[in-house]
C-alpha cells in the first residue's frame, strides 16, 4: 500500500450542481479509493476550489465513480490525482453538464445531472511528440489509449473524426466519440507496423454534424523500433 496521504481541503465547493463522472484508471489503481482524489482547474490551468476528497464510490478493477459539486457557470477542466501524480482530466463545460436538462424540463430537482465517460489517457500535448513503440498496443483495456479534449471545441454530438497520419499513403483511422467533447485513438501493434518507423504529422479532422470540416488538433509522434531510443 501506498504510504502518501491525500492533501486537506482548503477550498470546499459549497453550492453548485451535482455532476456524476465515471473513472477508468486502469486495474493497477484498483483498491486506492483512500488516496485518489480530484481538483478543479480553471482555463487557465491554475485550481479552483478544492481538492475534492469526498465522493469517490470504488466499483472494481480500477473503475470508480464520483459524485461532487461543480460551480456554477465553471468551465475548465477535473484533474485526479493519485499521491500527487495527476492520472486523468477531464473537461468541464457548462453547457453540457450545467444546463442538460433545463433545455428539456424544468422539473429537474437540481440544475442537472450528466454522467460522462472517462478513461486514464495517453494525453495529447501538441507542443510535444506523442511516442509509440512499434511492438506495443496502445487500448483503453491497458488504459493505454490516446484520448484528446479542448475546451475550445465545438460540440461534437453528431460528428466523425479521423486520426490522419502523413505516412506514403495516409494512415487514417475514425476516432471514437467518447462524449461531446473527448475523442479517443487505440493503435495496435499491425497499425503501427503499417504506420511505421519514423517521425510523423497527424491531425485529428472532423466532420460536424452540420457537415462543416474542422481540423481539431495537429502534432508530431514517432513510433520507435524495438530496442530502440
Amino acid at each position: 500500500m501506498p504510504t502518501c496521504t491525500t492533501p486537506s481541503p482548503s477550498n470546499p465547493i459549497t453550492e453548485g450542481f451535482t455532476a456524476g463522472i465515471s473513472l477508468s484508471f486502469g486495474s493497477k489503481y484498483s483498491g486506492l479509493i483512500n488516496y485518489i482524489y480530484a481538483q478543479l482547474i480553471d482555463e487557465d490551468g491554475d485550481d479552483f476550489y478544492g481538492p475534492i476528497l469526498n465522493g469517490f464510490i470504488e466499483i472494481g478493477n480500477g473503475y470508480y465513480y464520483l459524485s461532487t459539486l461543480i460551480p456554477n457557470g465553471f468551465r475548465g477542466s477535473i484533474k485526479f490525482l493519485y499521491c500527487g501524480d495527476v492520472i486523468g482530466l477531464l473537461a468541464i463545460n457548462p453547457e453540457e453538464y450545467e444546463h442538460i436538462d433545463a433545455d428539456i424540463s424544468s422539473r429537474a430537482p437540481i440544475n442537472g445531472v450528466s454522467v460522462p465517460s472517462f478513461a486514464n489517457p495517453m494525453p495529447i500535448n501538441p507542443e510535444s511528440p506523442i511516442e509509440f513503440r512499434l511492438t506495443d498496443d496502445y487500448l483503453a483495456e491497458e488504459s493505454r489509449s490516446i484520448d484528446i479534449t479542448s475546451v475550445d471545441w465545438p460540440i461534437l454530438t453528431g460528428s466523425t473524426t479521423q486520426f490522419i497520419i502523413d505516412t506514403n499513403p495516409c494512415f487514417t483511422k475514425t476516432a471514437t466519440l467518447l462524449n461531446s467533447t473527448n475523442l479517443r485513438v487505440q493503435l495496435t501493434n499491425e497499425e503501427l507496423a503499417i504506420i511505421g518507423v519514423g517521425r510523423w504529422n497527424y491531425e485529428f479532422r472532423c466532420t460536424l454534424a452540420n457537415s462543416h470540416v474542422i481540423t481539431l488538433a495537429v502534432g508530431n509522434l514517432v513510433v520507435v523500433p524495438p530496442f530502440g531510443d
